[in-house]
């Protein structure tokens, strides 16, 4: 399986630039535009002090609006970051709070815009990497069910049926996402 996993992160990451994501977008202009700065700066940096004052930008978002779920979504993936796996030296100190953290913004993300498949997508695969496998199943086919053109849907989804000891069902997905990204056998 970690070939397939492999293969398929690669495809990923060439189509993740251009992907269109479900957000919940649109209804305060200037938040929207704070909110795409800090998340296209979010999706370039590897880590560092950056990382900890787009935190701030998030903070301050959600200072102005507190139901403004993708913030709270970015202030998960902030966390994560900075947690164990891609945290580096000087900066692993915040990891021990940090899968709480993601996962208490998420719980919030959710909270706030239960329809918001994109969070419902980094929620499951934060509970998957937590330790519970069968809950991250359940929110992983809510994001499935409310849709998204998220192509981390599938990843999440086919790892989450691997560990759940479910190998055909996780290749067969693994199979399926690889084949969806080849040019010309998607819409």
């Amino acid at each position: 399986m970690k070939f397939l996993e492999l293969m398929l992160a690669i495809c990923l990451m060439t189509v993740l630039n251009g992907a269109a994501h479900t957000t919940v977008l649109g209804e305060n202009p200037e938040l929207d535009a704070a909110y795409r700065v800090a998340k296209q700066k979010l999706d370039t940096l590897a880590g560092g002090p950056e990382l900890q004052g787009l935190f701030a930008v998030h903070m301050q978002i959600l200072e102005t609006d507190p139901e403004y779920a993708p913030s709270y979504l970015e202030i998960a993936r902030i966390a994560m970051r900075l947690s164990g796996r891609y945290a580096a030296a000087p900066y692993a100190t915040f990891e021990p709070a940090a899968p709480k953290i993601a996962l208490d913004h998420l719980d919030r993300a959710v909270q706030v815009e239960p329809e918001y498949a994109d969070a419902w997508v980094l929620h499951g695969y934060a509970t998957m990497h937590a330790g519970r496998p069968y809950l991250a199943y359940l929110m992983l086919e809510r994001a499935a069910e409310l849709g998204t053109s998220n192509p981390w849907l599938a990843i999440n989804r086919a790892q989450n049926l691997e560990i759940l000891g479910q190998p055909q069902s996780a290749f067969a997905l693994y199979s399926e996402s690889i084949k969806n990204l080849q040019p010309g056998t998607s819409e």
